[in-house]
This record gives C-alpha cells, structure tokens and sequence, in this order.
C-alpha cells in the first residue's frame, strides 16, 4: 500500500481507519466474514503491537480508531489484515453464493478477485492538539451512528 504522501504518521500512534469493500458491495454480511473480519482485528492487534479503542463492523465497510504503540505499525497492520481476510472472505463468498464472484473479479496481474478498495481512509488522533478531544468524540460518533444505524 503507498503511503500517498504520509510517511509524516510514523510519528503518530492514534488513528480513525475507515476500510471498504470493493463496490461497496456487501461482502461482509455473508456467512462468516464478520467473524473473519473480527478475529483478523484481533489477531492483528496482538501481532503488531496495536490496540482497538472502537470499531464497528458494517455490511460493506468497517470503521476502527486503533492505536499503535509503533507509528510504522499502522502500514502493516492494514497490508496483513487485508491480505487475510480478502482471501478469506473470498472463499466464504465462494461457499455461499458462488454468483457473486463474477462481481468481485478483477483480472489485473497476478490479481484474480478484489475484496477491498484499493485505499483505506486514515486520519490521525493527535494526543496533545486541542481539537483531540472533539476529534475522538466525532470519530467515535461514526462508530456509533454506523452501529445504530446497522441494527434497526
């Protein structure tokens, strides 16, 4: 994943990462992808050193305010966690509902199937800058609003 000129977030440790499927599309509501899509969180957390402060788990996208206790971890948090679960959700969605992998297919190089947009959306929570606190409390909005919103 290219850092698109932010190789300044080594410095950070506090983020709001939003992450969405491919076309919005609602892969992961089918079978097991949101347990894949947890357990993934929580493996990752414990591989690199990072932690979950929120996170909500939609259909199509998910949003986590993770912290990292290593700057850099952020990188490859989001390449592992990725890797992973595209190929799991790939196959879960291949066991379901074998129709939609014509949706997901994406013959670029060696690249067969695209679970995940190609960007995440990242945005630093600053300890120590004043808007930090309204910042955390809007982002911590969304996780809750996309949760509300996710079971009526």
């Amino acid at each position: 994943m290219g850092l698109r000129n932010r190789s300044f977030y080594h410095d950070y440790n506090i983020f709001f990462i939003t992450t969405t499927c491919y076309r919005w599309l609602h892969l992961i509501s089918i079978g097991d992808n949101f347990e894949i899509v947890q357990s993934s969180l929580k493996f990752c957390c414990h591989k690199l050193e990072a932690s979950v402060i929120a996170y909500v788990i939609m259909p199509n996208h998910l949003h986590m305010i993770l912290h990292f206790t290593k700057g850099k971890n952020r990188i490859n948090f989001m390449r592992d966690f990725k890797k992973f679960t595209s190929v799991q959700i790939r196959k879960e969605v291949e066991r379901i509902n074998p129709a939609l992998l014509k949706e997901i297919t994406y013959p670029k190089g060696k690249q067969k199937f695209k679970i995940w947009q190609v960007c995440i959306i990242d945005e630093i929570i600053q300890k120590g800058c004043l808007s930090m606190g309204k910042l955390f409390s809007g982002r911590l909005k969304v996780c809750e609003a996309n949760y509300q919103r996710g079971n009526n």
